[in-house]
């Protein structure tokens, strides 16, 4: 449309404050106090939208804000706009997700906190719609920016967290499950450049916001160490809990041997995580308890009483509220939880 303009700047280190000025003619435009840096987009759903007033340690974190004063936030209202839009002009639905005016941003990476809403509606369709997603606007950004914006732009998210403490519906669990496209961690094949932040030992019960957990720090820590991995490429650094590498059955002693890819902190070992399928088929599968009966550096053996040679299947913290507040059964070194697994 007339009037709408763009230009691309030469790289600039970060820091400022700069003058930022366009001119045409005898016509001037002028920003003031601009930084450069790297621009993080989050976006989600309503547990990405609390403000801070609402979380753990509130007054502490607003008054530590002041220490930051070169991180700028820009947030997008959520209201609906009376002045039409040119991009509503060309397509039939009268709304726009609130992201797609800001493809032609860089971003470096960007946060996803959402999937609560998915738990509910078409939740086993998420491991295909996930990745789709992110493939695709991975694509809008990288075509909006001209090229800028890397094409395997880095993308973190929140694992879903709990809801509903006593509740025996497994829809929470297999959200979890489908947003690492069924593998179990990221980055993987099918979603590459991605982090994750477990958050399924984080519940809040007593939350006054309901699906929406108070602690915010720890999923802040965790998608921190994956955005430092990941997204900036620092070497050697755990960023993800402790995950199954190796599973081998013991019939005569009927036990479970799971070995882990990290070395293990058992924190809680009475609590139910594990269950085997002991069915003579997969669907529907008649799911055991797995009591743990040792714990070391890291393997993990499983009681089978019952099962023989019929374990079709094994899964872990397969509930919507799979353990109590930093209490579920195995972690790392770092205190980074073991995801849930099927």
């Amino acid at each position: 449309p007339s009037g709408i303009w763009t230009t691309v700047l030469d790289p600039m280190d970060g820091g400022g404050p700069y003058v930022l000025t366009a001119r045409q003619g005898l016509v001037n435009a002028t920003l003031r106090d601009v930084y450069f840096g790297d621009v993080w987009l989050c976006s989600g759903q309503s547990n990405m939208a609390m403000t801070v007033s609402q979380i753990a340690n509130a007054s502490r974190e607003l008054a530590d804000a002041a220490r930051y004063p070169y991180v700028r936030i820009f947030a997008a209202a959520p209201v609906r706009s009376d002045v039409e839009l040119e991009d509503l002009e060309r397509i039939d639905l009268p709304w726009s997700i609130p992201t797609a005016g800001e493809c032609n941003l860089s971003p470096a990476p960007r946060f996803w906190g959402t999937g609560e809403a998915n738990a509910f509606v078409h939740t086993d369709r998420y491991n295909c719609t996930f990745p789709t997603l992110i493939a695709d606007w991975r694509q809008a950004f990288h075509a909006g920016s001209s090229g800028q914006t890397e094409p395997l732009l880095p993308f973190g998210f929140v694992q879903l967290s709990t809801y509903r403490r006593r509740s025996l519906d497994d829809s929470f669990a297999r959200l979890r499950w489908h947003q690492t496209a069924d593998l179990g961690v990221v980055p993987n094949a099918r979603i590459p450049s991605t982090f994750m932040a477990v958050a399924m030992d984080l519940g809040d019960e007593h939350s006054p916001y309901g699906i929406h957990p108070r602690d915010k720090q720890n999923v802040a820590h965790r998608l921190h160490l994956g955005a430092r991995a990941v997204a900036y490429g620092e070497k050697n650094l755990v960023f993800q809990g402790p995950y199954p590498t190796r599973a081998v059955l013991e019939v005569t002693g009927a036990l479970l041997n799971i070995t882990y890819s990290q070395e293990l902190v058992c924190r809680w070992r009475e609590t139910p995580a594990f269950e085997v399928c002991c069915s003579s088929q997969l669907a529907p599968c008649g799911w055991l308890p797995a009591p743990v009966v040792a714990v070391g550096s890291r393997m993990v053996t499983l009681a089978l009483a019952g099962c023989g040679m019929l374990v079709l299947g094994l899964r872990y913290a397969w509930a919507e509220w799979p353990c109590d507040y930093q209490s579920c059964i195995l972690y790392n070194t770092q205190g980074l939880p073991a995801p849930p697994f099927l």
